[in-house]
Formats: C-alpha cells, sequence, structure tokens
C-alpha cells in the first residue's frame, strides 16, 4: 500500500495529487479503525459496517490511482499511477462485505 501511494506521489508531488492521496489516506485510517474496531472492542456489527465503507474507499481509491494525470515520466510506457493502482487491487478481496455472527 505504501509503494503504491508513493508511486503517485512521485507522479506530481501533493498538490497534483491531493485528492488521490487524500483517498488512500482515508482508506488507510478505515482500515487501521476496523483492527481497532473487531478485534480490540470486539464490536462485530460496527466493524462490519466499517468494512464495507472501507471496501467502497478502497474502490475509490484504486479509481483514483488509475485515473491519475501522467506527470513527470511523461507517459512513457506503463504511467506509474497504473502500477500503483495494479498494487492495489489484491488488497480489495481481501476484504470482502461479509457478516460474521
Amino acid at each position: 500500500m505504501g509503494t503504491a501511494a508513493w508511486l503517485v506521489w512521485r507522479e506530481d508531488g501533493w498538490k497534483a495529487q491531493t485528492h488521490t492521496l487524500g483517498l488512500f489516506l482515508v482508506q488507510w485510517l478505515l482500515n487501521a479503525l476496523w483492527t481497532l474496531l473487531f478485534f480490540g472492542m470486539h464490536q462485530t456489527r460496527i466493524s462490519f459496517a466499517e468494512i464495507v465503507l472501507m471496501w467502497i474507499a478502497i474502490t475509490l481509491t484504486l479509481k483514483g490511482f488509475w485515473g491519475a494525470s501522467p506527470g513527470q515520466n511523461g507517459g512513457q510506457g506503463i504511467k506509474l499511477t497504473e502500477l500503483a493502482g495494479s498494487l492495489l487491487v489484491e488488497i480489495q478481496p481481501q476484504c470482502p462485505p461479509r457478516r460474521e455472527e
């Protein structure tokens, strides 16, 4: 996840990628919150709702990474942001919204 965010930041920096990197930070914070809710506080119902939000945030982050404007690499070969999106694809199936009782 960190490598993916770094690749997007590397394209144009924080100012040009504020929205995309902001989405990344939201999904990262939701990921940390889920761990606290589920394992720390044993709030299964709340953690289920939170994981649905996290899944949505990951989807928006993926779209943002793939759609981020090409920066300093000048569009040569694969865009770094496309590579960043590819790195995040694997985390979405790991947090499917399912209810555990």
